[in-house]
C-alpha cells in the first residue's frame, strides 16, 4: 500500500491514513469489505481510495477523479524523462556530490545561467512532453502551483531555482496505484444523489476548505466551491461518513445551524464525533484540521 500519492498534489491527506483506516474498520462489519461501497466523493489524488481498496479489497471503491489525477499518474514516464533532463542541466553547474549535500531547507540555487537554461528548455519543449506539476515541485518555491507553461515560467522568474530534485526519479507506479478502483468524474451533487438509495455505502468526504487562500491550490473543485455548495453537501450527508475540514471552513457551525433549524437531513448532522489535528501550512503558519465522523 502506498502511503502518499505518486504525483504532486496539495492536501492529499497522507497524514490521515491511520484515521481513515480506523473509520473504515469501524464502519465495515467484515474483514474484506465484501458487500460495501466506499465512496470517495472528492477523490483528489486518489490516495484515500487507494488506501481503502488496499485495506478492504472486496469492497467497491469509487474514486471521483474530478481533478483528473489519473492523467497525471499515467504521465509519470514523462516526469521521469523531465527529471533526467533537469538533473543533467543542474550537473553542468554543480557536481552531483554538491547537490546531494545541500540541506533541504537551503536548496535555493542562485544561478542566472542555470535558471535561464531551464527556462529555455521549458519554453522550447512541447507541452505534452512536460509534467508541469512535478517540474513546479522540483524547481519552484513551496505554496506555488502551475497547470501550464505560462504559470510555470512565471513561478521560475528571476535567477533563483529552488532545487528540490529527489536523489531518485519519480516512481512509475503503472496501474498498481489505481488498481481495482471504479473511477468516475462527476460533480459531487449528482454523484451523491446516485447513491442515495444504495445500501451499505460509506462516505469519505474531503471537500475544498472554505475561506482558504483562493490561489494556493488551483484544482477544479476549488475554483468554484462556495458556501451554498457546502450547504448542498451537508444536506446530502448520510452516515456512515467521514468529513474532513479546517477551522477556517467552520463546518461545525454550519452543521449545527442546519440541525438547530431542522433543515432537510438535519439528523445526519447531530451526534457526530470530531477529532482535531494541527497542521503546518507553510513556514510557521499553522491551521487546525478536523475529522467529523458519524456511524448511524
Amino acid at each position: 500500500m502506498y502511503k502518499k500519492a505518486p504525483i504532486p498534489f496539495p492536501g492529499q491527506k497522507r497524514n490521515f491514513i491511520n484515521e481513515v483506516i480506523a473509520f473504515l474498520t469501524s464502519a465495515i462489519k467484515n474483514e474484506t469489505g465484501a458487500g460495501y461501497v466506499i465512496l470517495d466523493v472528492f477523490g483528489g489524488s486518489g490516495l484515500l481510495s487507494h488506501v481503502a481498496k488496499s485495506t478492504f479489497p472486496q469492497a467497491r471503491v469509487v474514486f471521483n477523479d474530478y481533478d483528473n489525477a489519473r492523467e497525471s499518474i499515467n504521465r509519470l514516464p514523462v516526469a521521469i524523462k523531465n527529471w533526467e533532463v533537469i538533473n543533467t542541466i543542474c550537473c553542468k553547474y554543480y557536481t552531483t556530490d554538491y547537490l546531494k549535500k545541500i540541506k533541504r531547507g537551503d536548496r535555493i540555487l542562485r544561478n542566472a545561467s542555470l535558471a535561464n537554461e531551464i527556462r529555455d528548455w521549458i519554453t522550447n519543449t512541447p507541452y505534452l512532453e512536460l509534467h508541469i506539476p512535478f517540474i513546479n515541485l522540483w524547481l519552484c518555491f513551496g505554496g506555488t502551483t502551475a497547470s501550464n507553461k505560462e504559470e510555470l515560467l512565471k513561478n521560475l522568474k528571476g535567477e533563483s531555482v529552488c532545487f528540490n530534485l529527489p536523489l531518485k526519479p519519480p516512481e512509475n507506479v503503472g496501474n498498481t496505484y489505481l488498481d481495482g478502483l471504479e473511477i468516475v468524474c462527476l460533480d459531487f451533487k449528482p454523484l451523491l444523489d446516485s447513491y442515495a438509495n444504495v445500501e451499505n455505502v460509506i462516505y469519505i468526504l474531503d471537500p475544498p476548505y472554505l475561506f482558504t487562500t483562493p490561489n494556493k491550490h488551483k484544482l477544479s473543485h476549488k475554483q468554484s466551491f462556495s458556501i451554498p455548495d457546502y450547504i448542498e453537501l451537508l444536506m446530502r450527508l448520510k452516515a456512515p461518513y467521514m468529513l474532513m475540514s479546517s477551522d477556517e471552513s467552520e463546518s461545525n457551525t454550519l452543521m449545527d445551524l442546519l440541525a438547530l433549524n431542522q433543515c432537510p437531513n438535519w439528523k445526519s448532522l447531530i451526534n457526530y464525533t470530531v477529532v482535531e489535528r494541527e497542521k503546518g501550512a507553510g513556514g510557521k503558519m499553522k491551521r487546525k484540521e478536523y475529522i467529523y465522523t458519524k456511524f448511524v
